[in-house]
């Protein structure tokens, strides 16, 4: 509400959608290794659209690219420039569910109480998850546990017996998107309908 005039948030949506109901999909991430295969991604979206959503195809700076070979066909909404926070907020708002690499917009949809899928590949689903704060969140992880090389355990420079990660590089990585190529779409997928059906 600004100024007494009850505003909807859908109104400052960056597209019109015609009140459809549509899931988000964050492509991108701070490291390469932290990509799901775009076949993977390819697959979720039709299984997504087969279900009567809409797609809204997200990314970070210098990552169009990711959407060109991800939806060569432009079947998704999504436009030429990247999404400003506060629009990406309205974006999460009014979303069905959001299914996000290991990133920050994940931790963005928290605000939103957007239900959502983080992909975890290198990354901890304990430390990075929703933890006891955020446990009323609708959340959901897709994962591979346990996974070999997922066996750092070092969090702000201390040894953490529990903690299972990796921080390697894409030039340290044995095995350079390994993790994330595990991760099945009918994992990810079975758990985004489930949140989509609770809500």
């Amino acid at each position: 509400m600004i100024f007494g005039w009850v505003i909807d948030s859908r109104s400052l949506l960056p597209f019109n959608i015609s009140n459809r109901r549509y899931i988000v999909c964050h492509l991108g991430a701070s490291s390469i290794l932290k990509y799901w295969p775009n076949e993977h991604w390819q697959s979720l979206l039709k299984h997504i659209k087969a279900k009567g959503f809409e797609v809204v195809l997200s990314v970070g700076p210098s990552e169009q690219c990711l959407i060109k070979k991800i939806d060569p066909e432009n079947l998704c909404i999504h436009r030429e420039t990247i999404y400003s926070l506060s629009e990406m907020w309205h974006i999460l708002k009014n979303a069905a569910a959001l299914v996000s690499l290991d990133t920050g917009i994940a931790h963005l949809a928290k605000l939103t109480f957007t239900p959502t899928v983080i992909l975890f590949g290198q990354g901890s689903s304990v430390i990075h998850g929703p933890g006891d704060f955020w446990k009323e969140l609708p959340y959901k992880y897709a994962t591979i546990h346990p996974y070999p090389c997922r066996d750092q355990n070092l969090f702000f420079r201390r040894k953490i017996f529990w903690v299972e990660r990796c921080v390697r590089n894409a030039n340290e990585c044995l095995t350079p998107g390994a993790c994330m190529e595990a991760i099945s779409k009918d994992q990810v997928f079975k758990a985004l309908m489930n949140l989509v059906e609770e809500k």
